[in-house]
């Protein structure tokens, strides 16, 4: 009776930024694997060229590389003025970075109260 199911991803959604000894991060899919698995391409891609290349003789690159996110990541406080993040490689060399917005959840609560203090009372 009301048996259901759940679907779980086989493969990790994992996110590589670049590194010093890695600046160039790339999934690749690798015969005979079912999963994409990351490599280090220790060249930079021809993207930025290419589009430059394609701008210049009129030729428009409707596809480039394919744009990839993760969701912006909660805010980083409960009130006022916070950060939010994102790993992304919408950027023109097509390659994954931390980005980061403002995000704003309205002002804080005020604590009453605190500003009367007088001052009075007894000395121990």
């Amino acid at each position: 009776a009301g048996g259901g199911f759940i679907c779980v991803p086989l493969c990790s959604e994992d996110v590589r930024l670049p590194t010093p000894d890695c600046p160039y991060p790339k999934r690749v899919e690798i015969p005979g694997k079912c999963c994409q698995e990351w490599i280090c391409d220790r060249e930079p891609r021809q993207i930025l060229q290419d589009n430059m290349a394609g701008r210049i003789s009129g030729i428009a690159f409707p596809y480039l590389c394919e744009d990839w996110s993760t969701e912006w990541s909660a805010c980083s406080t409960t009130c006022g003025i916070g950060i939010s993040t994102r790993v992304s490689n919408k950027n023109p060399y097509c390659r994954l970075e931390s980005q980061k917005r403002l995000c704003i959840l309205g002002p804080c609560p005020t604590l009453m109260g605190i500003g009367n203090m007088s001052g009075r009372g007894s000395r121990l």
